[in-house]
């Protein structure tokens, strides 16, 4: 076991601990102070893996709905009185440039993303809160603890298709950009 737990630290970077795994940490432990609901083993490792994934599912909702929500959202610019995007993003390829030239912006995206993920974090909470004092004794009643896990499984699942397909996006416009800084050099 100990070897397990020096493996997994020496693999997780910053970037999981602050978007993943403490996220996950505060996600369960307000869960279990705040609810019915108990996330959580009497195993500190398992209970590692389950932070972390709880984490990495609350960083997920940030990315799929949190950022796409607020992206939509407009709001009055003080100055020129005119609605603007609550969020302006740069133009990937941009971003791109820029990150590899000054690494502060690397850090800068780290801490966005950080951000992010507890404003998904705080949402979900109160969600499940909602949830279990509106809706969970009368689903249980309805449609039974089975088909509600099913009906969680089948939410997960859809949410990391959506996080597998963003991914594959970035990584496709990276690689397109590489090919074209790199066209020169092979002729």
């Amino acid at each position: 076991m100990e070897e397990t737990i020096k493996i997994f630290a020496e693999k997780i970077t910053s970037c999981n601990i602050f978007n993943n795994l403490l996220p996950g940490i505060i996600f369960c432990f307000a869960l279990n102070h705040t609810t019915r609901f108990n996330i959580g083993t009497d195993s500190i490792l398992e209970n590692i893996f389950i932070y972390y994934f709880v984490g990495m599912v609350v960083s997920r909702i940030g990315s799929l709905v949190i950022e796409k929500l607020l992206k939509k959202i407009k709001i009055k610019n003080k100055k020129t009185k005119k609605k603007e995007a609550f969020l302006i993003f740069s133009n990937y390829s941009d971003y791109v440039d820029a990150s590899e030239n000054q690494e502060t912006i690397k850090i800068l995206s780290e801490t966005n993303n950080t951000y992010r993920t507890l404003t998904a974090l705080f949402s979900s909470l109160v969600i499940v809160k909602i949830y279990e004092i509106v809706l969970h004794d009368f689903l249980l009643k309805i449609i039974g603890e089975n088909i509600i896990s099913i009906l969680l499984f089948v939410l997960l699942a859809i949410m990391f298709v959506f996080s597998y397909r963003k991914q594959t996006a970035y990584i496709s416009k990276r690689v397109e950009k590489y090919k074209k800084e790199n066209q020169g050099e092979k002729l």
